[in-house]
C-alpha cells in the first residue's frame, strides 16, 4: 500500500511541467497555430534549466532559464511561421530535432547530475491523512504553481477581453481582422507565450 501511496503522490510533480507544456500548446492551437515544435523547446528549456540550476544551485533560476529558452525558440518558430508564413508542420518538426540535436551535443556532460530542487510544502496535519495527505497536500512548489496556472490560463481564456481575441483570431482571422483586431500579433504573441 506504501508502494502505491508513493506512485500516486509523485504523479503530480512528474506531471507539472507537461502541464505547462500543454497550456502552451493550448494557447497556440486556439490562436490558430499548429506548434508541432513542442518537444524541441522543450528539451532546449530543460537542458537551459538543468545548466542554470547546476551553476547557481537554484530551482528558481533554473525555471527562468528554461522559460526564456522555450520562449527563445518560440520567437524563432512564429517568426518562421505566423511572420513569414512557412509551414507550421515542416517548422515544428525542424524545432524537434534541433532541439534534440541541441539537448544531445550539450546535456552529455550533465547526465547522471543531481540537480537542485524546489522543496516540498509541509501543511502540517492536513499533510499527513493517509493517502490524500501525501497525493495533495505534499507536492512541491512547481507543482501547486502549474495547477494554479492552469486555473488562471483558463480564466485568461474565456473570462478577459485578450483572450476572447485570441480565440477568435484562431477560429475566424479575417473576421478578427475586420473587427480591428491585428491577427499577426496576436497570433505571434500566443506562440512566444505558448513556448
Amino acid at each position: 500500500m506504501e508502494f502505491i501511496v508513493y506512485w500516486l503522490s509523485a504523479t503530480p510533480s512528474y506531471a507539472a511541467p507537461l502541464l505547462l507544456a500543454a497550456l502552451g500548446l493550448i494557447i497556440n492551437e486556439r490562436s490558430g497555430v499548429l506548434n508541432l515544435g513542442a518537444e524541441g523547446m522543450m528539451a532546449c528549456g530543460a537542458l537551459a534549466g538543468a545548466l542554470v540550476s547546476l551553476a547557481y544551485s537554484s530551482p528558481l533560476l533554473g525555471i527562468v532559464a528554461a522559460a526564456m529558452a522555450g520562449a527563445s525558440l518560440a520567437v524563432v518558430f512564429g517568426g518562421l511561421t505566423v511572420v513569414l508564413r512557412c509551414d507550421q508542420v515542416v517548422s515544428g518538426l525542424i524545432l524537434v530535432a534541433l532541439g534534440a540535436g541541441i539537448t544531445g551535443l550539450l546535456g552529455r556532460n550533465i547526465v547522471g547530475q543531481t540537480l537542485p530542487g524546489f522543496r516540498d510544502v509541509d501543511l502540517g496535519v492536513i499533510s499527513d491523512l493517509p493517502v490524500v495527505g501525501p497525493l495533495i497536500f505534499s507536492q512541491n512548489t512547481l507543482t501547486y504553481f502549474s495547477f494554479l496556472f492552469a486555473a488562471v490560463a483558463w480564466w485568461w481564456m474565456y473570462r478577459s477581453v485578450g483572450g476572447l481575441r485570441l480565440r477568435a483570431v484562431g477560429e475566424s482571422p479575417s473576421t478578427a481582422d475586420a473587427n480591428g483586431i491585428n491577427v499577426i500579433t496576436t497570433r505571434f504573441l500566443a506562440v512566444v507565450v505558448g513556448g
